[in-house]
């Protein structure tokens, strides 16, 4: 102030009167989180007079534009999974951004394995699993709300968001058709108008479809693209007796952040066979003891039966599939019991316990599913699904399979002497 009334009272041939005025335009709205590609504009005005009484202005501007702020995404935890051997398991997974802007997000799994190899796992993005996540690499976009609005529950309504650095028909990496989540509510996206370019210092919008509720948002709210994503779990082989798993965990990271990460345990479940042997009277009809299992409309029970010489005995084999695991190559074997002579072609297989069996030949290598071996005293039947007496010689052929859950029934009838 001194040197100015200095300058003001000093002799001079022209009166000279200088004012300074440092002007930052203020933003139309106080943004907590301002988005990645927002153009900050600072113009400076000084106005100053000459002694004649003109008055005039000069200005200086500047642009600053608004860097990503890196963050790691957030990851849904889908429930882990049981399949059988050889089978994939899916989880469906939800990535959702967290950063001011639009950044790549790498995904990869490790496998840590129980009594299996190690597993095939791959990302997809569409749940029929055709489209592979090229490099597994996921890109999510980001802005910020710039004006306070309400999302109607119903209809379109419309967000002003800050205008980005390019005119690409996105905003920040947002397009029609995208979802994305603000505040935790999530919206699709109807439609965008992108008015970026370099240094644009005005607006874009995203217009969303509502989502049933009306959501007020305020000025500086993150707008989060949000995306689903698939991991195909493809089981490795059984190393043993028993069921095998895969511990899988899932990362999510940019490369700059501690990635996200979920971690899923899948379960593969192997064959475990339940085999009970069933009795009926077939001549009497009288009747044993505990529960019953009808087939081909005789009853059969677990205990009590009884027979007199003469009289007709017909066995059940029943095998019980109680795993998820296909068990392969199931063969019952069956010494014909002492005191009882075997009736010829009396072997039969339901091979998928739907309660009514096929009758098979005793022949040896004839191509059914079952044998008799006269010198031994027993019975081979290649139960299951696909088992068959192709071998040549008395117990080589091959045995069928009995799916996960499912019952296998063998019958064969003897004579008490």
């Amino acid at each position: 102030m001194r040197f100015l009334k200095q300058l003001i009272g000093g002799a001079s041939a022209v009166a000279i009167v200088a004012m300074m005025t440092a002007m930052i335009i203020a933003p139309q709205s106080a943004e907590a989180v301002t988005a990645a590609n927002a153009t900050i504009k600072n113009v400076v005005t000084v106005s100053y007079g000459d002694g004649a009484g003109f008055t005039t202005s000069t200005t200086a501007t500047n642009f600053v534009i608004v860097d990503l702020k890196t963050a790691a995404p957030t990851l849904s935890a889908p429930a882990d999974a049981t399949i059988s051997a050889g089978g994939t398991a899916t989880f469906t997974y939800t990535i959702t951004s967290n950063a001011n802007g639009s950044d790549i997000y790498n995904l990869s799994a490790i496998s840590t394995d129980a009594n299996v190899s190690a597993p095939t796992i791959d990302f997809y993005s569409n749940a029929a699993l055709t489209t592979v996540i090229t490099g597994g690499n996921v890109t999510l976009g980001a802005s910020d709300v710039h004006t306070a609005v309400t999302i109607a529950a119903t209809g379109t309504t419309t967000i002003t968001v800050p205008a980005d650095q390019v005119a690409d028909g996105s905003v920040n990496g947002i397009i029609a058709g995208d979802t994305i989540s603000i505040n935790g509510n999530v919206f699709t996206v109807a439609s965008i108008v992108d008015n970026g370019g370099t240094n644009a210092v005005g607006t874009s919008s995203i217009t969303v479809n509502g989502n049933g509720a009306a959501v007020p948002l305020t000025a500086g709210m993150l707008i989060e693209e949000q995306k689903t994503f698939y991991m195909a779990v493809k089981a490795g082989t059984l190393a043993g007796v028993g069921n095998g798993t895969h511990t899988v965990t899932l990362s999510a990271g940019n490369g700059v952040d501690p990635a996200a990460t979920d971690v899923t345990v899948t379960t593969i479940s192997g064959p475990s066979l339940q085999v009970d042997k069933y009795s009926a009277n077939l001549t009497s009809g009288v009747a044993g003891s505990g529960t019953a299992v009808t087939v081909d409309g005789v009853a059969f029970y677990p205990s009590g039966v009884v027979a007199k010489p003469g009289e007709q005995i017909g066995y059940l084999v029943i095998i019980t599939n109680n795993g998820a695991g296909n068990a392969t190559g199931v063969k019952v074997v069956d010494p014909i019991p002492a005191y009882t002579t075997y009736v010829a072609n009396s072997l039969a297989l339901d091979a998928t316990g739907a309660g009514t069996t096929t009758g098979l030949t005793d022949g040896i290598g004839d191509n059914d599913a079952g044998e008799v071996n006269a010198t031994s005293s027993e019975i081979t039947v290649y139960a299951g699904s696909g088992g068959v007496n192709n071998g040549g010689a008395y117990g080589g052929g091959t045995g069928g399979t009995v799916a996960g859950g499912a019952t296998s029934y063998v019958r064969f009838t003897v004579t008490v002497d």
